[in-house]
């Protein structure tokens, strides 16, 4: 089986014979730490620890469990199945219950969002991201594009994302022509899964995506503290393939 071939030895697991039994699996160990999620937070709540307190509950990253033929990993695609992560944050005496906000965030901007709810006063550190307080308080609502980035062999794979659009890109740097090795548009709200590329049918929702991507690499550049040559002439041909630089 192509999916078995994919787990190291030490992954496999008595007993467990088909895809279905690893999900299944996978479903009952979600449910184990939802279980001790709830009763660490009822407890916290019978001790009044709740009344003032701020949580917030998210993931590193999710797991493909399948899709696009990768089973029981992470870290290798930007697809939603590894990169879109539950965000819950919960302040009674701040936010209002219930609210959601329906463009995507990104976790990294959960470090400038802690430093205004616990430090407010503090000058502003230098650091990426920006603040969700405003969108938590339902003031302005956020940028509305979440940026992912992943490596797999030899291709680097961008991706940008506003509410309904998703654009991946697949570079192969190092190599004399064809950077950009692949391009996939999908629409979420038809396409969750991400299984109809509409890179075809959709050029102007592309070319917004695209330059969208291209700005954020760019101000991540200007960042970067990388000193690898190597790392330094990759981001200078994804920036030349996006047009950046001339």
């Amino acid at each position: 089986h192509r999916w078995r071939k994919q787990l190291a030895e030490s992954r496999l697991i008595p007993g467990l014979e088909t895809v279905g039994d690893y999900v299944a699996h996978y479903d009952a160990n979600i449910l184990i730490a939802d279980r001790g999620i709830g009763e660490a937070l009822d407890r916290a709540r019978e001790l009044g620890l709740l009344e003032d307190a701020l949580v917030i509950f998210t993931a590193d990253h999710g797991e493909s469990l399948g899709e696009h033929d990768y089973f029981f990993r992470h870290g290798r695609y930007p697809y939603n199945a590894s990169s879109h992560v539950p965000l819950l944050i919960h302040d009674a005496t701040r936010f209002p219950a219930g609210s959601s906000v329906a463009q995507p965030v990104e976790l990294i901007d959960l470090y400038p969002t802690l430093r205004e709810l616990v430090t407010p006063h503090a000058p502003p550190a230098d650091m990426p991201g920006s603040s969700l307080v405003s969108v938590l308080l339902g003031e302005e609502g956020p940028d509305g594009i979440a940026f992912a980035e992943s490596e797999h062999g030899k291709s680097i794979f961008l991706a940008a994302q506003s509410l309904e659009w998703k654009l991946i890109l697949r570079l192969r740097p190092r190599r004399d022509s064809d950077l950009i090795a692949g391009q996939e548009l999908y629409r979420l709200a038809d396409d969750p899964l991400e299984k109809h590329n509409l890179i075809e049918t959709q050029p102007e929702e592309f070319q917004v995506l695209r330059r969208l991507l291209g700005a954020w690499l760019a101000d991540t550049a200007k960042g970067s503290r990388a000193d690898s040559p190597e790392v330094d002439e990759e981001m200078r041909q994804a920036l030349e393939a996006l047009g950046y630089l001339d």
